[in-house]
């Protein structure tokens, strides 16, 4: 395990509480200190430190992306999530502003934005970036133009990318982007919820010292027997 005996009661909640569960218990590591923090959710800022923003999806890491472009932040994108989000957001950048079929395998299958609406626009990521397009019509070349602000992972402040992405991976310092993290006990599909906990065990076991987690997932871990209480920080 990559991080310290601080996160330990974390994986081991997510281990008793996934649909295969396993009856192997996992230890960390007792010579590194991990600090779980907590943010608001509704309003997640940018990290000041050095850090490795993991998200759940495509539509959230375009997000992200166009908000630290925005802020004028230097970031770079996990080697993994490079060609997913290029594809992804000259898709829906082609969508959105010109009614151009996409050409991203996720989105190719909607004609129009309506229709990628009815379908996506129940979640949080998707409202965020139609709002930012819709604020930004004249920006449209800015929000094109993603592979000019990407730069290395030496010179970056910010690490960005899906957290499927990260496995096999370390980072000093890792924020759990809030879409990442739906309230466990607020899934009742079996498969959905056994995704939703492998992800952020994998997102959450990539952090050395710091671990950033949306205050939703504080109140959920408190509640579960096999979390303890010492092991929340403020």
């Amino acid at each position: 395990m990559r991080a310290s005996n601080q996160v330990e009661g974390i994986f081991n909640t997510l281990i008793e509480k996934h649909p295969t569960q396993t009856s192997v218990y996992l230890q960390g590591s007792r010579h590194i200190r991990t600090r779980i923090s907590y943010y608001d959710p509704e309003r997640p800022r940018i990290p000041r430190e050095p850090s490795t923003i993991l998200v759940s999806d495509l539509f959230e890491l375009t997000e992200w992306f166009h908000r630290l472009r925005e802020a004028g932040v230097a970031f770079s994108l996990l080697q993994g999530s490079h060609h997913d989000f290029f594809a992804f957001n000259a898709s829906l950048v082609g969508l959105y502003f010109n009614g151009i079929r996409a050409q991203s395998h996720i989105l190719f299958r909607y004609p129009d934005w309506d229709s990628l609406r009815q379908e996506k626009g129940h979640t949080r990521a998707f409202q965020r970036v139609e709002a930012m397009f819709a604020h930004g019509s004249d920006r449209r070349d800015d929000f094109a133009k993603a592979m000019d602000i990407v730069t290395s992972p030496d010179k970056a402040t910010i690490i960005l990318g899906l957290a499927e992405h990260a496995r096999n991976m370390e980072f000093d310092r890792v924020m759990l982007a809030p879409d990442l993290l739906i309230e466990p006990g607020q899934i009742r599909e079996a498969a959905m919820q056994a995704h939703v906990l492998s992800t952020i065990y994998i997102g959450a076991s990539r952090a050395r010292f710091e671990l950033m987690l949306p205050g939703h997932l504080r109140d959920w871990l408190q509640m579960q027997p096999v979390f303890s209480e010492n092991q929340i920080d403020d």
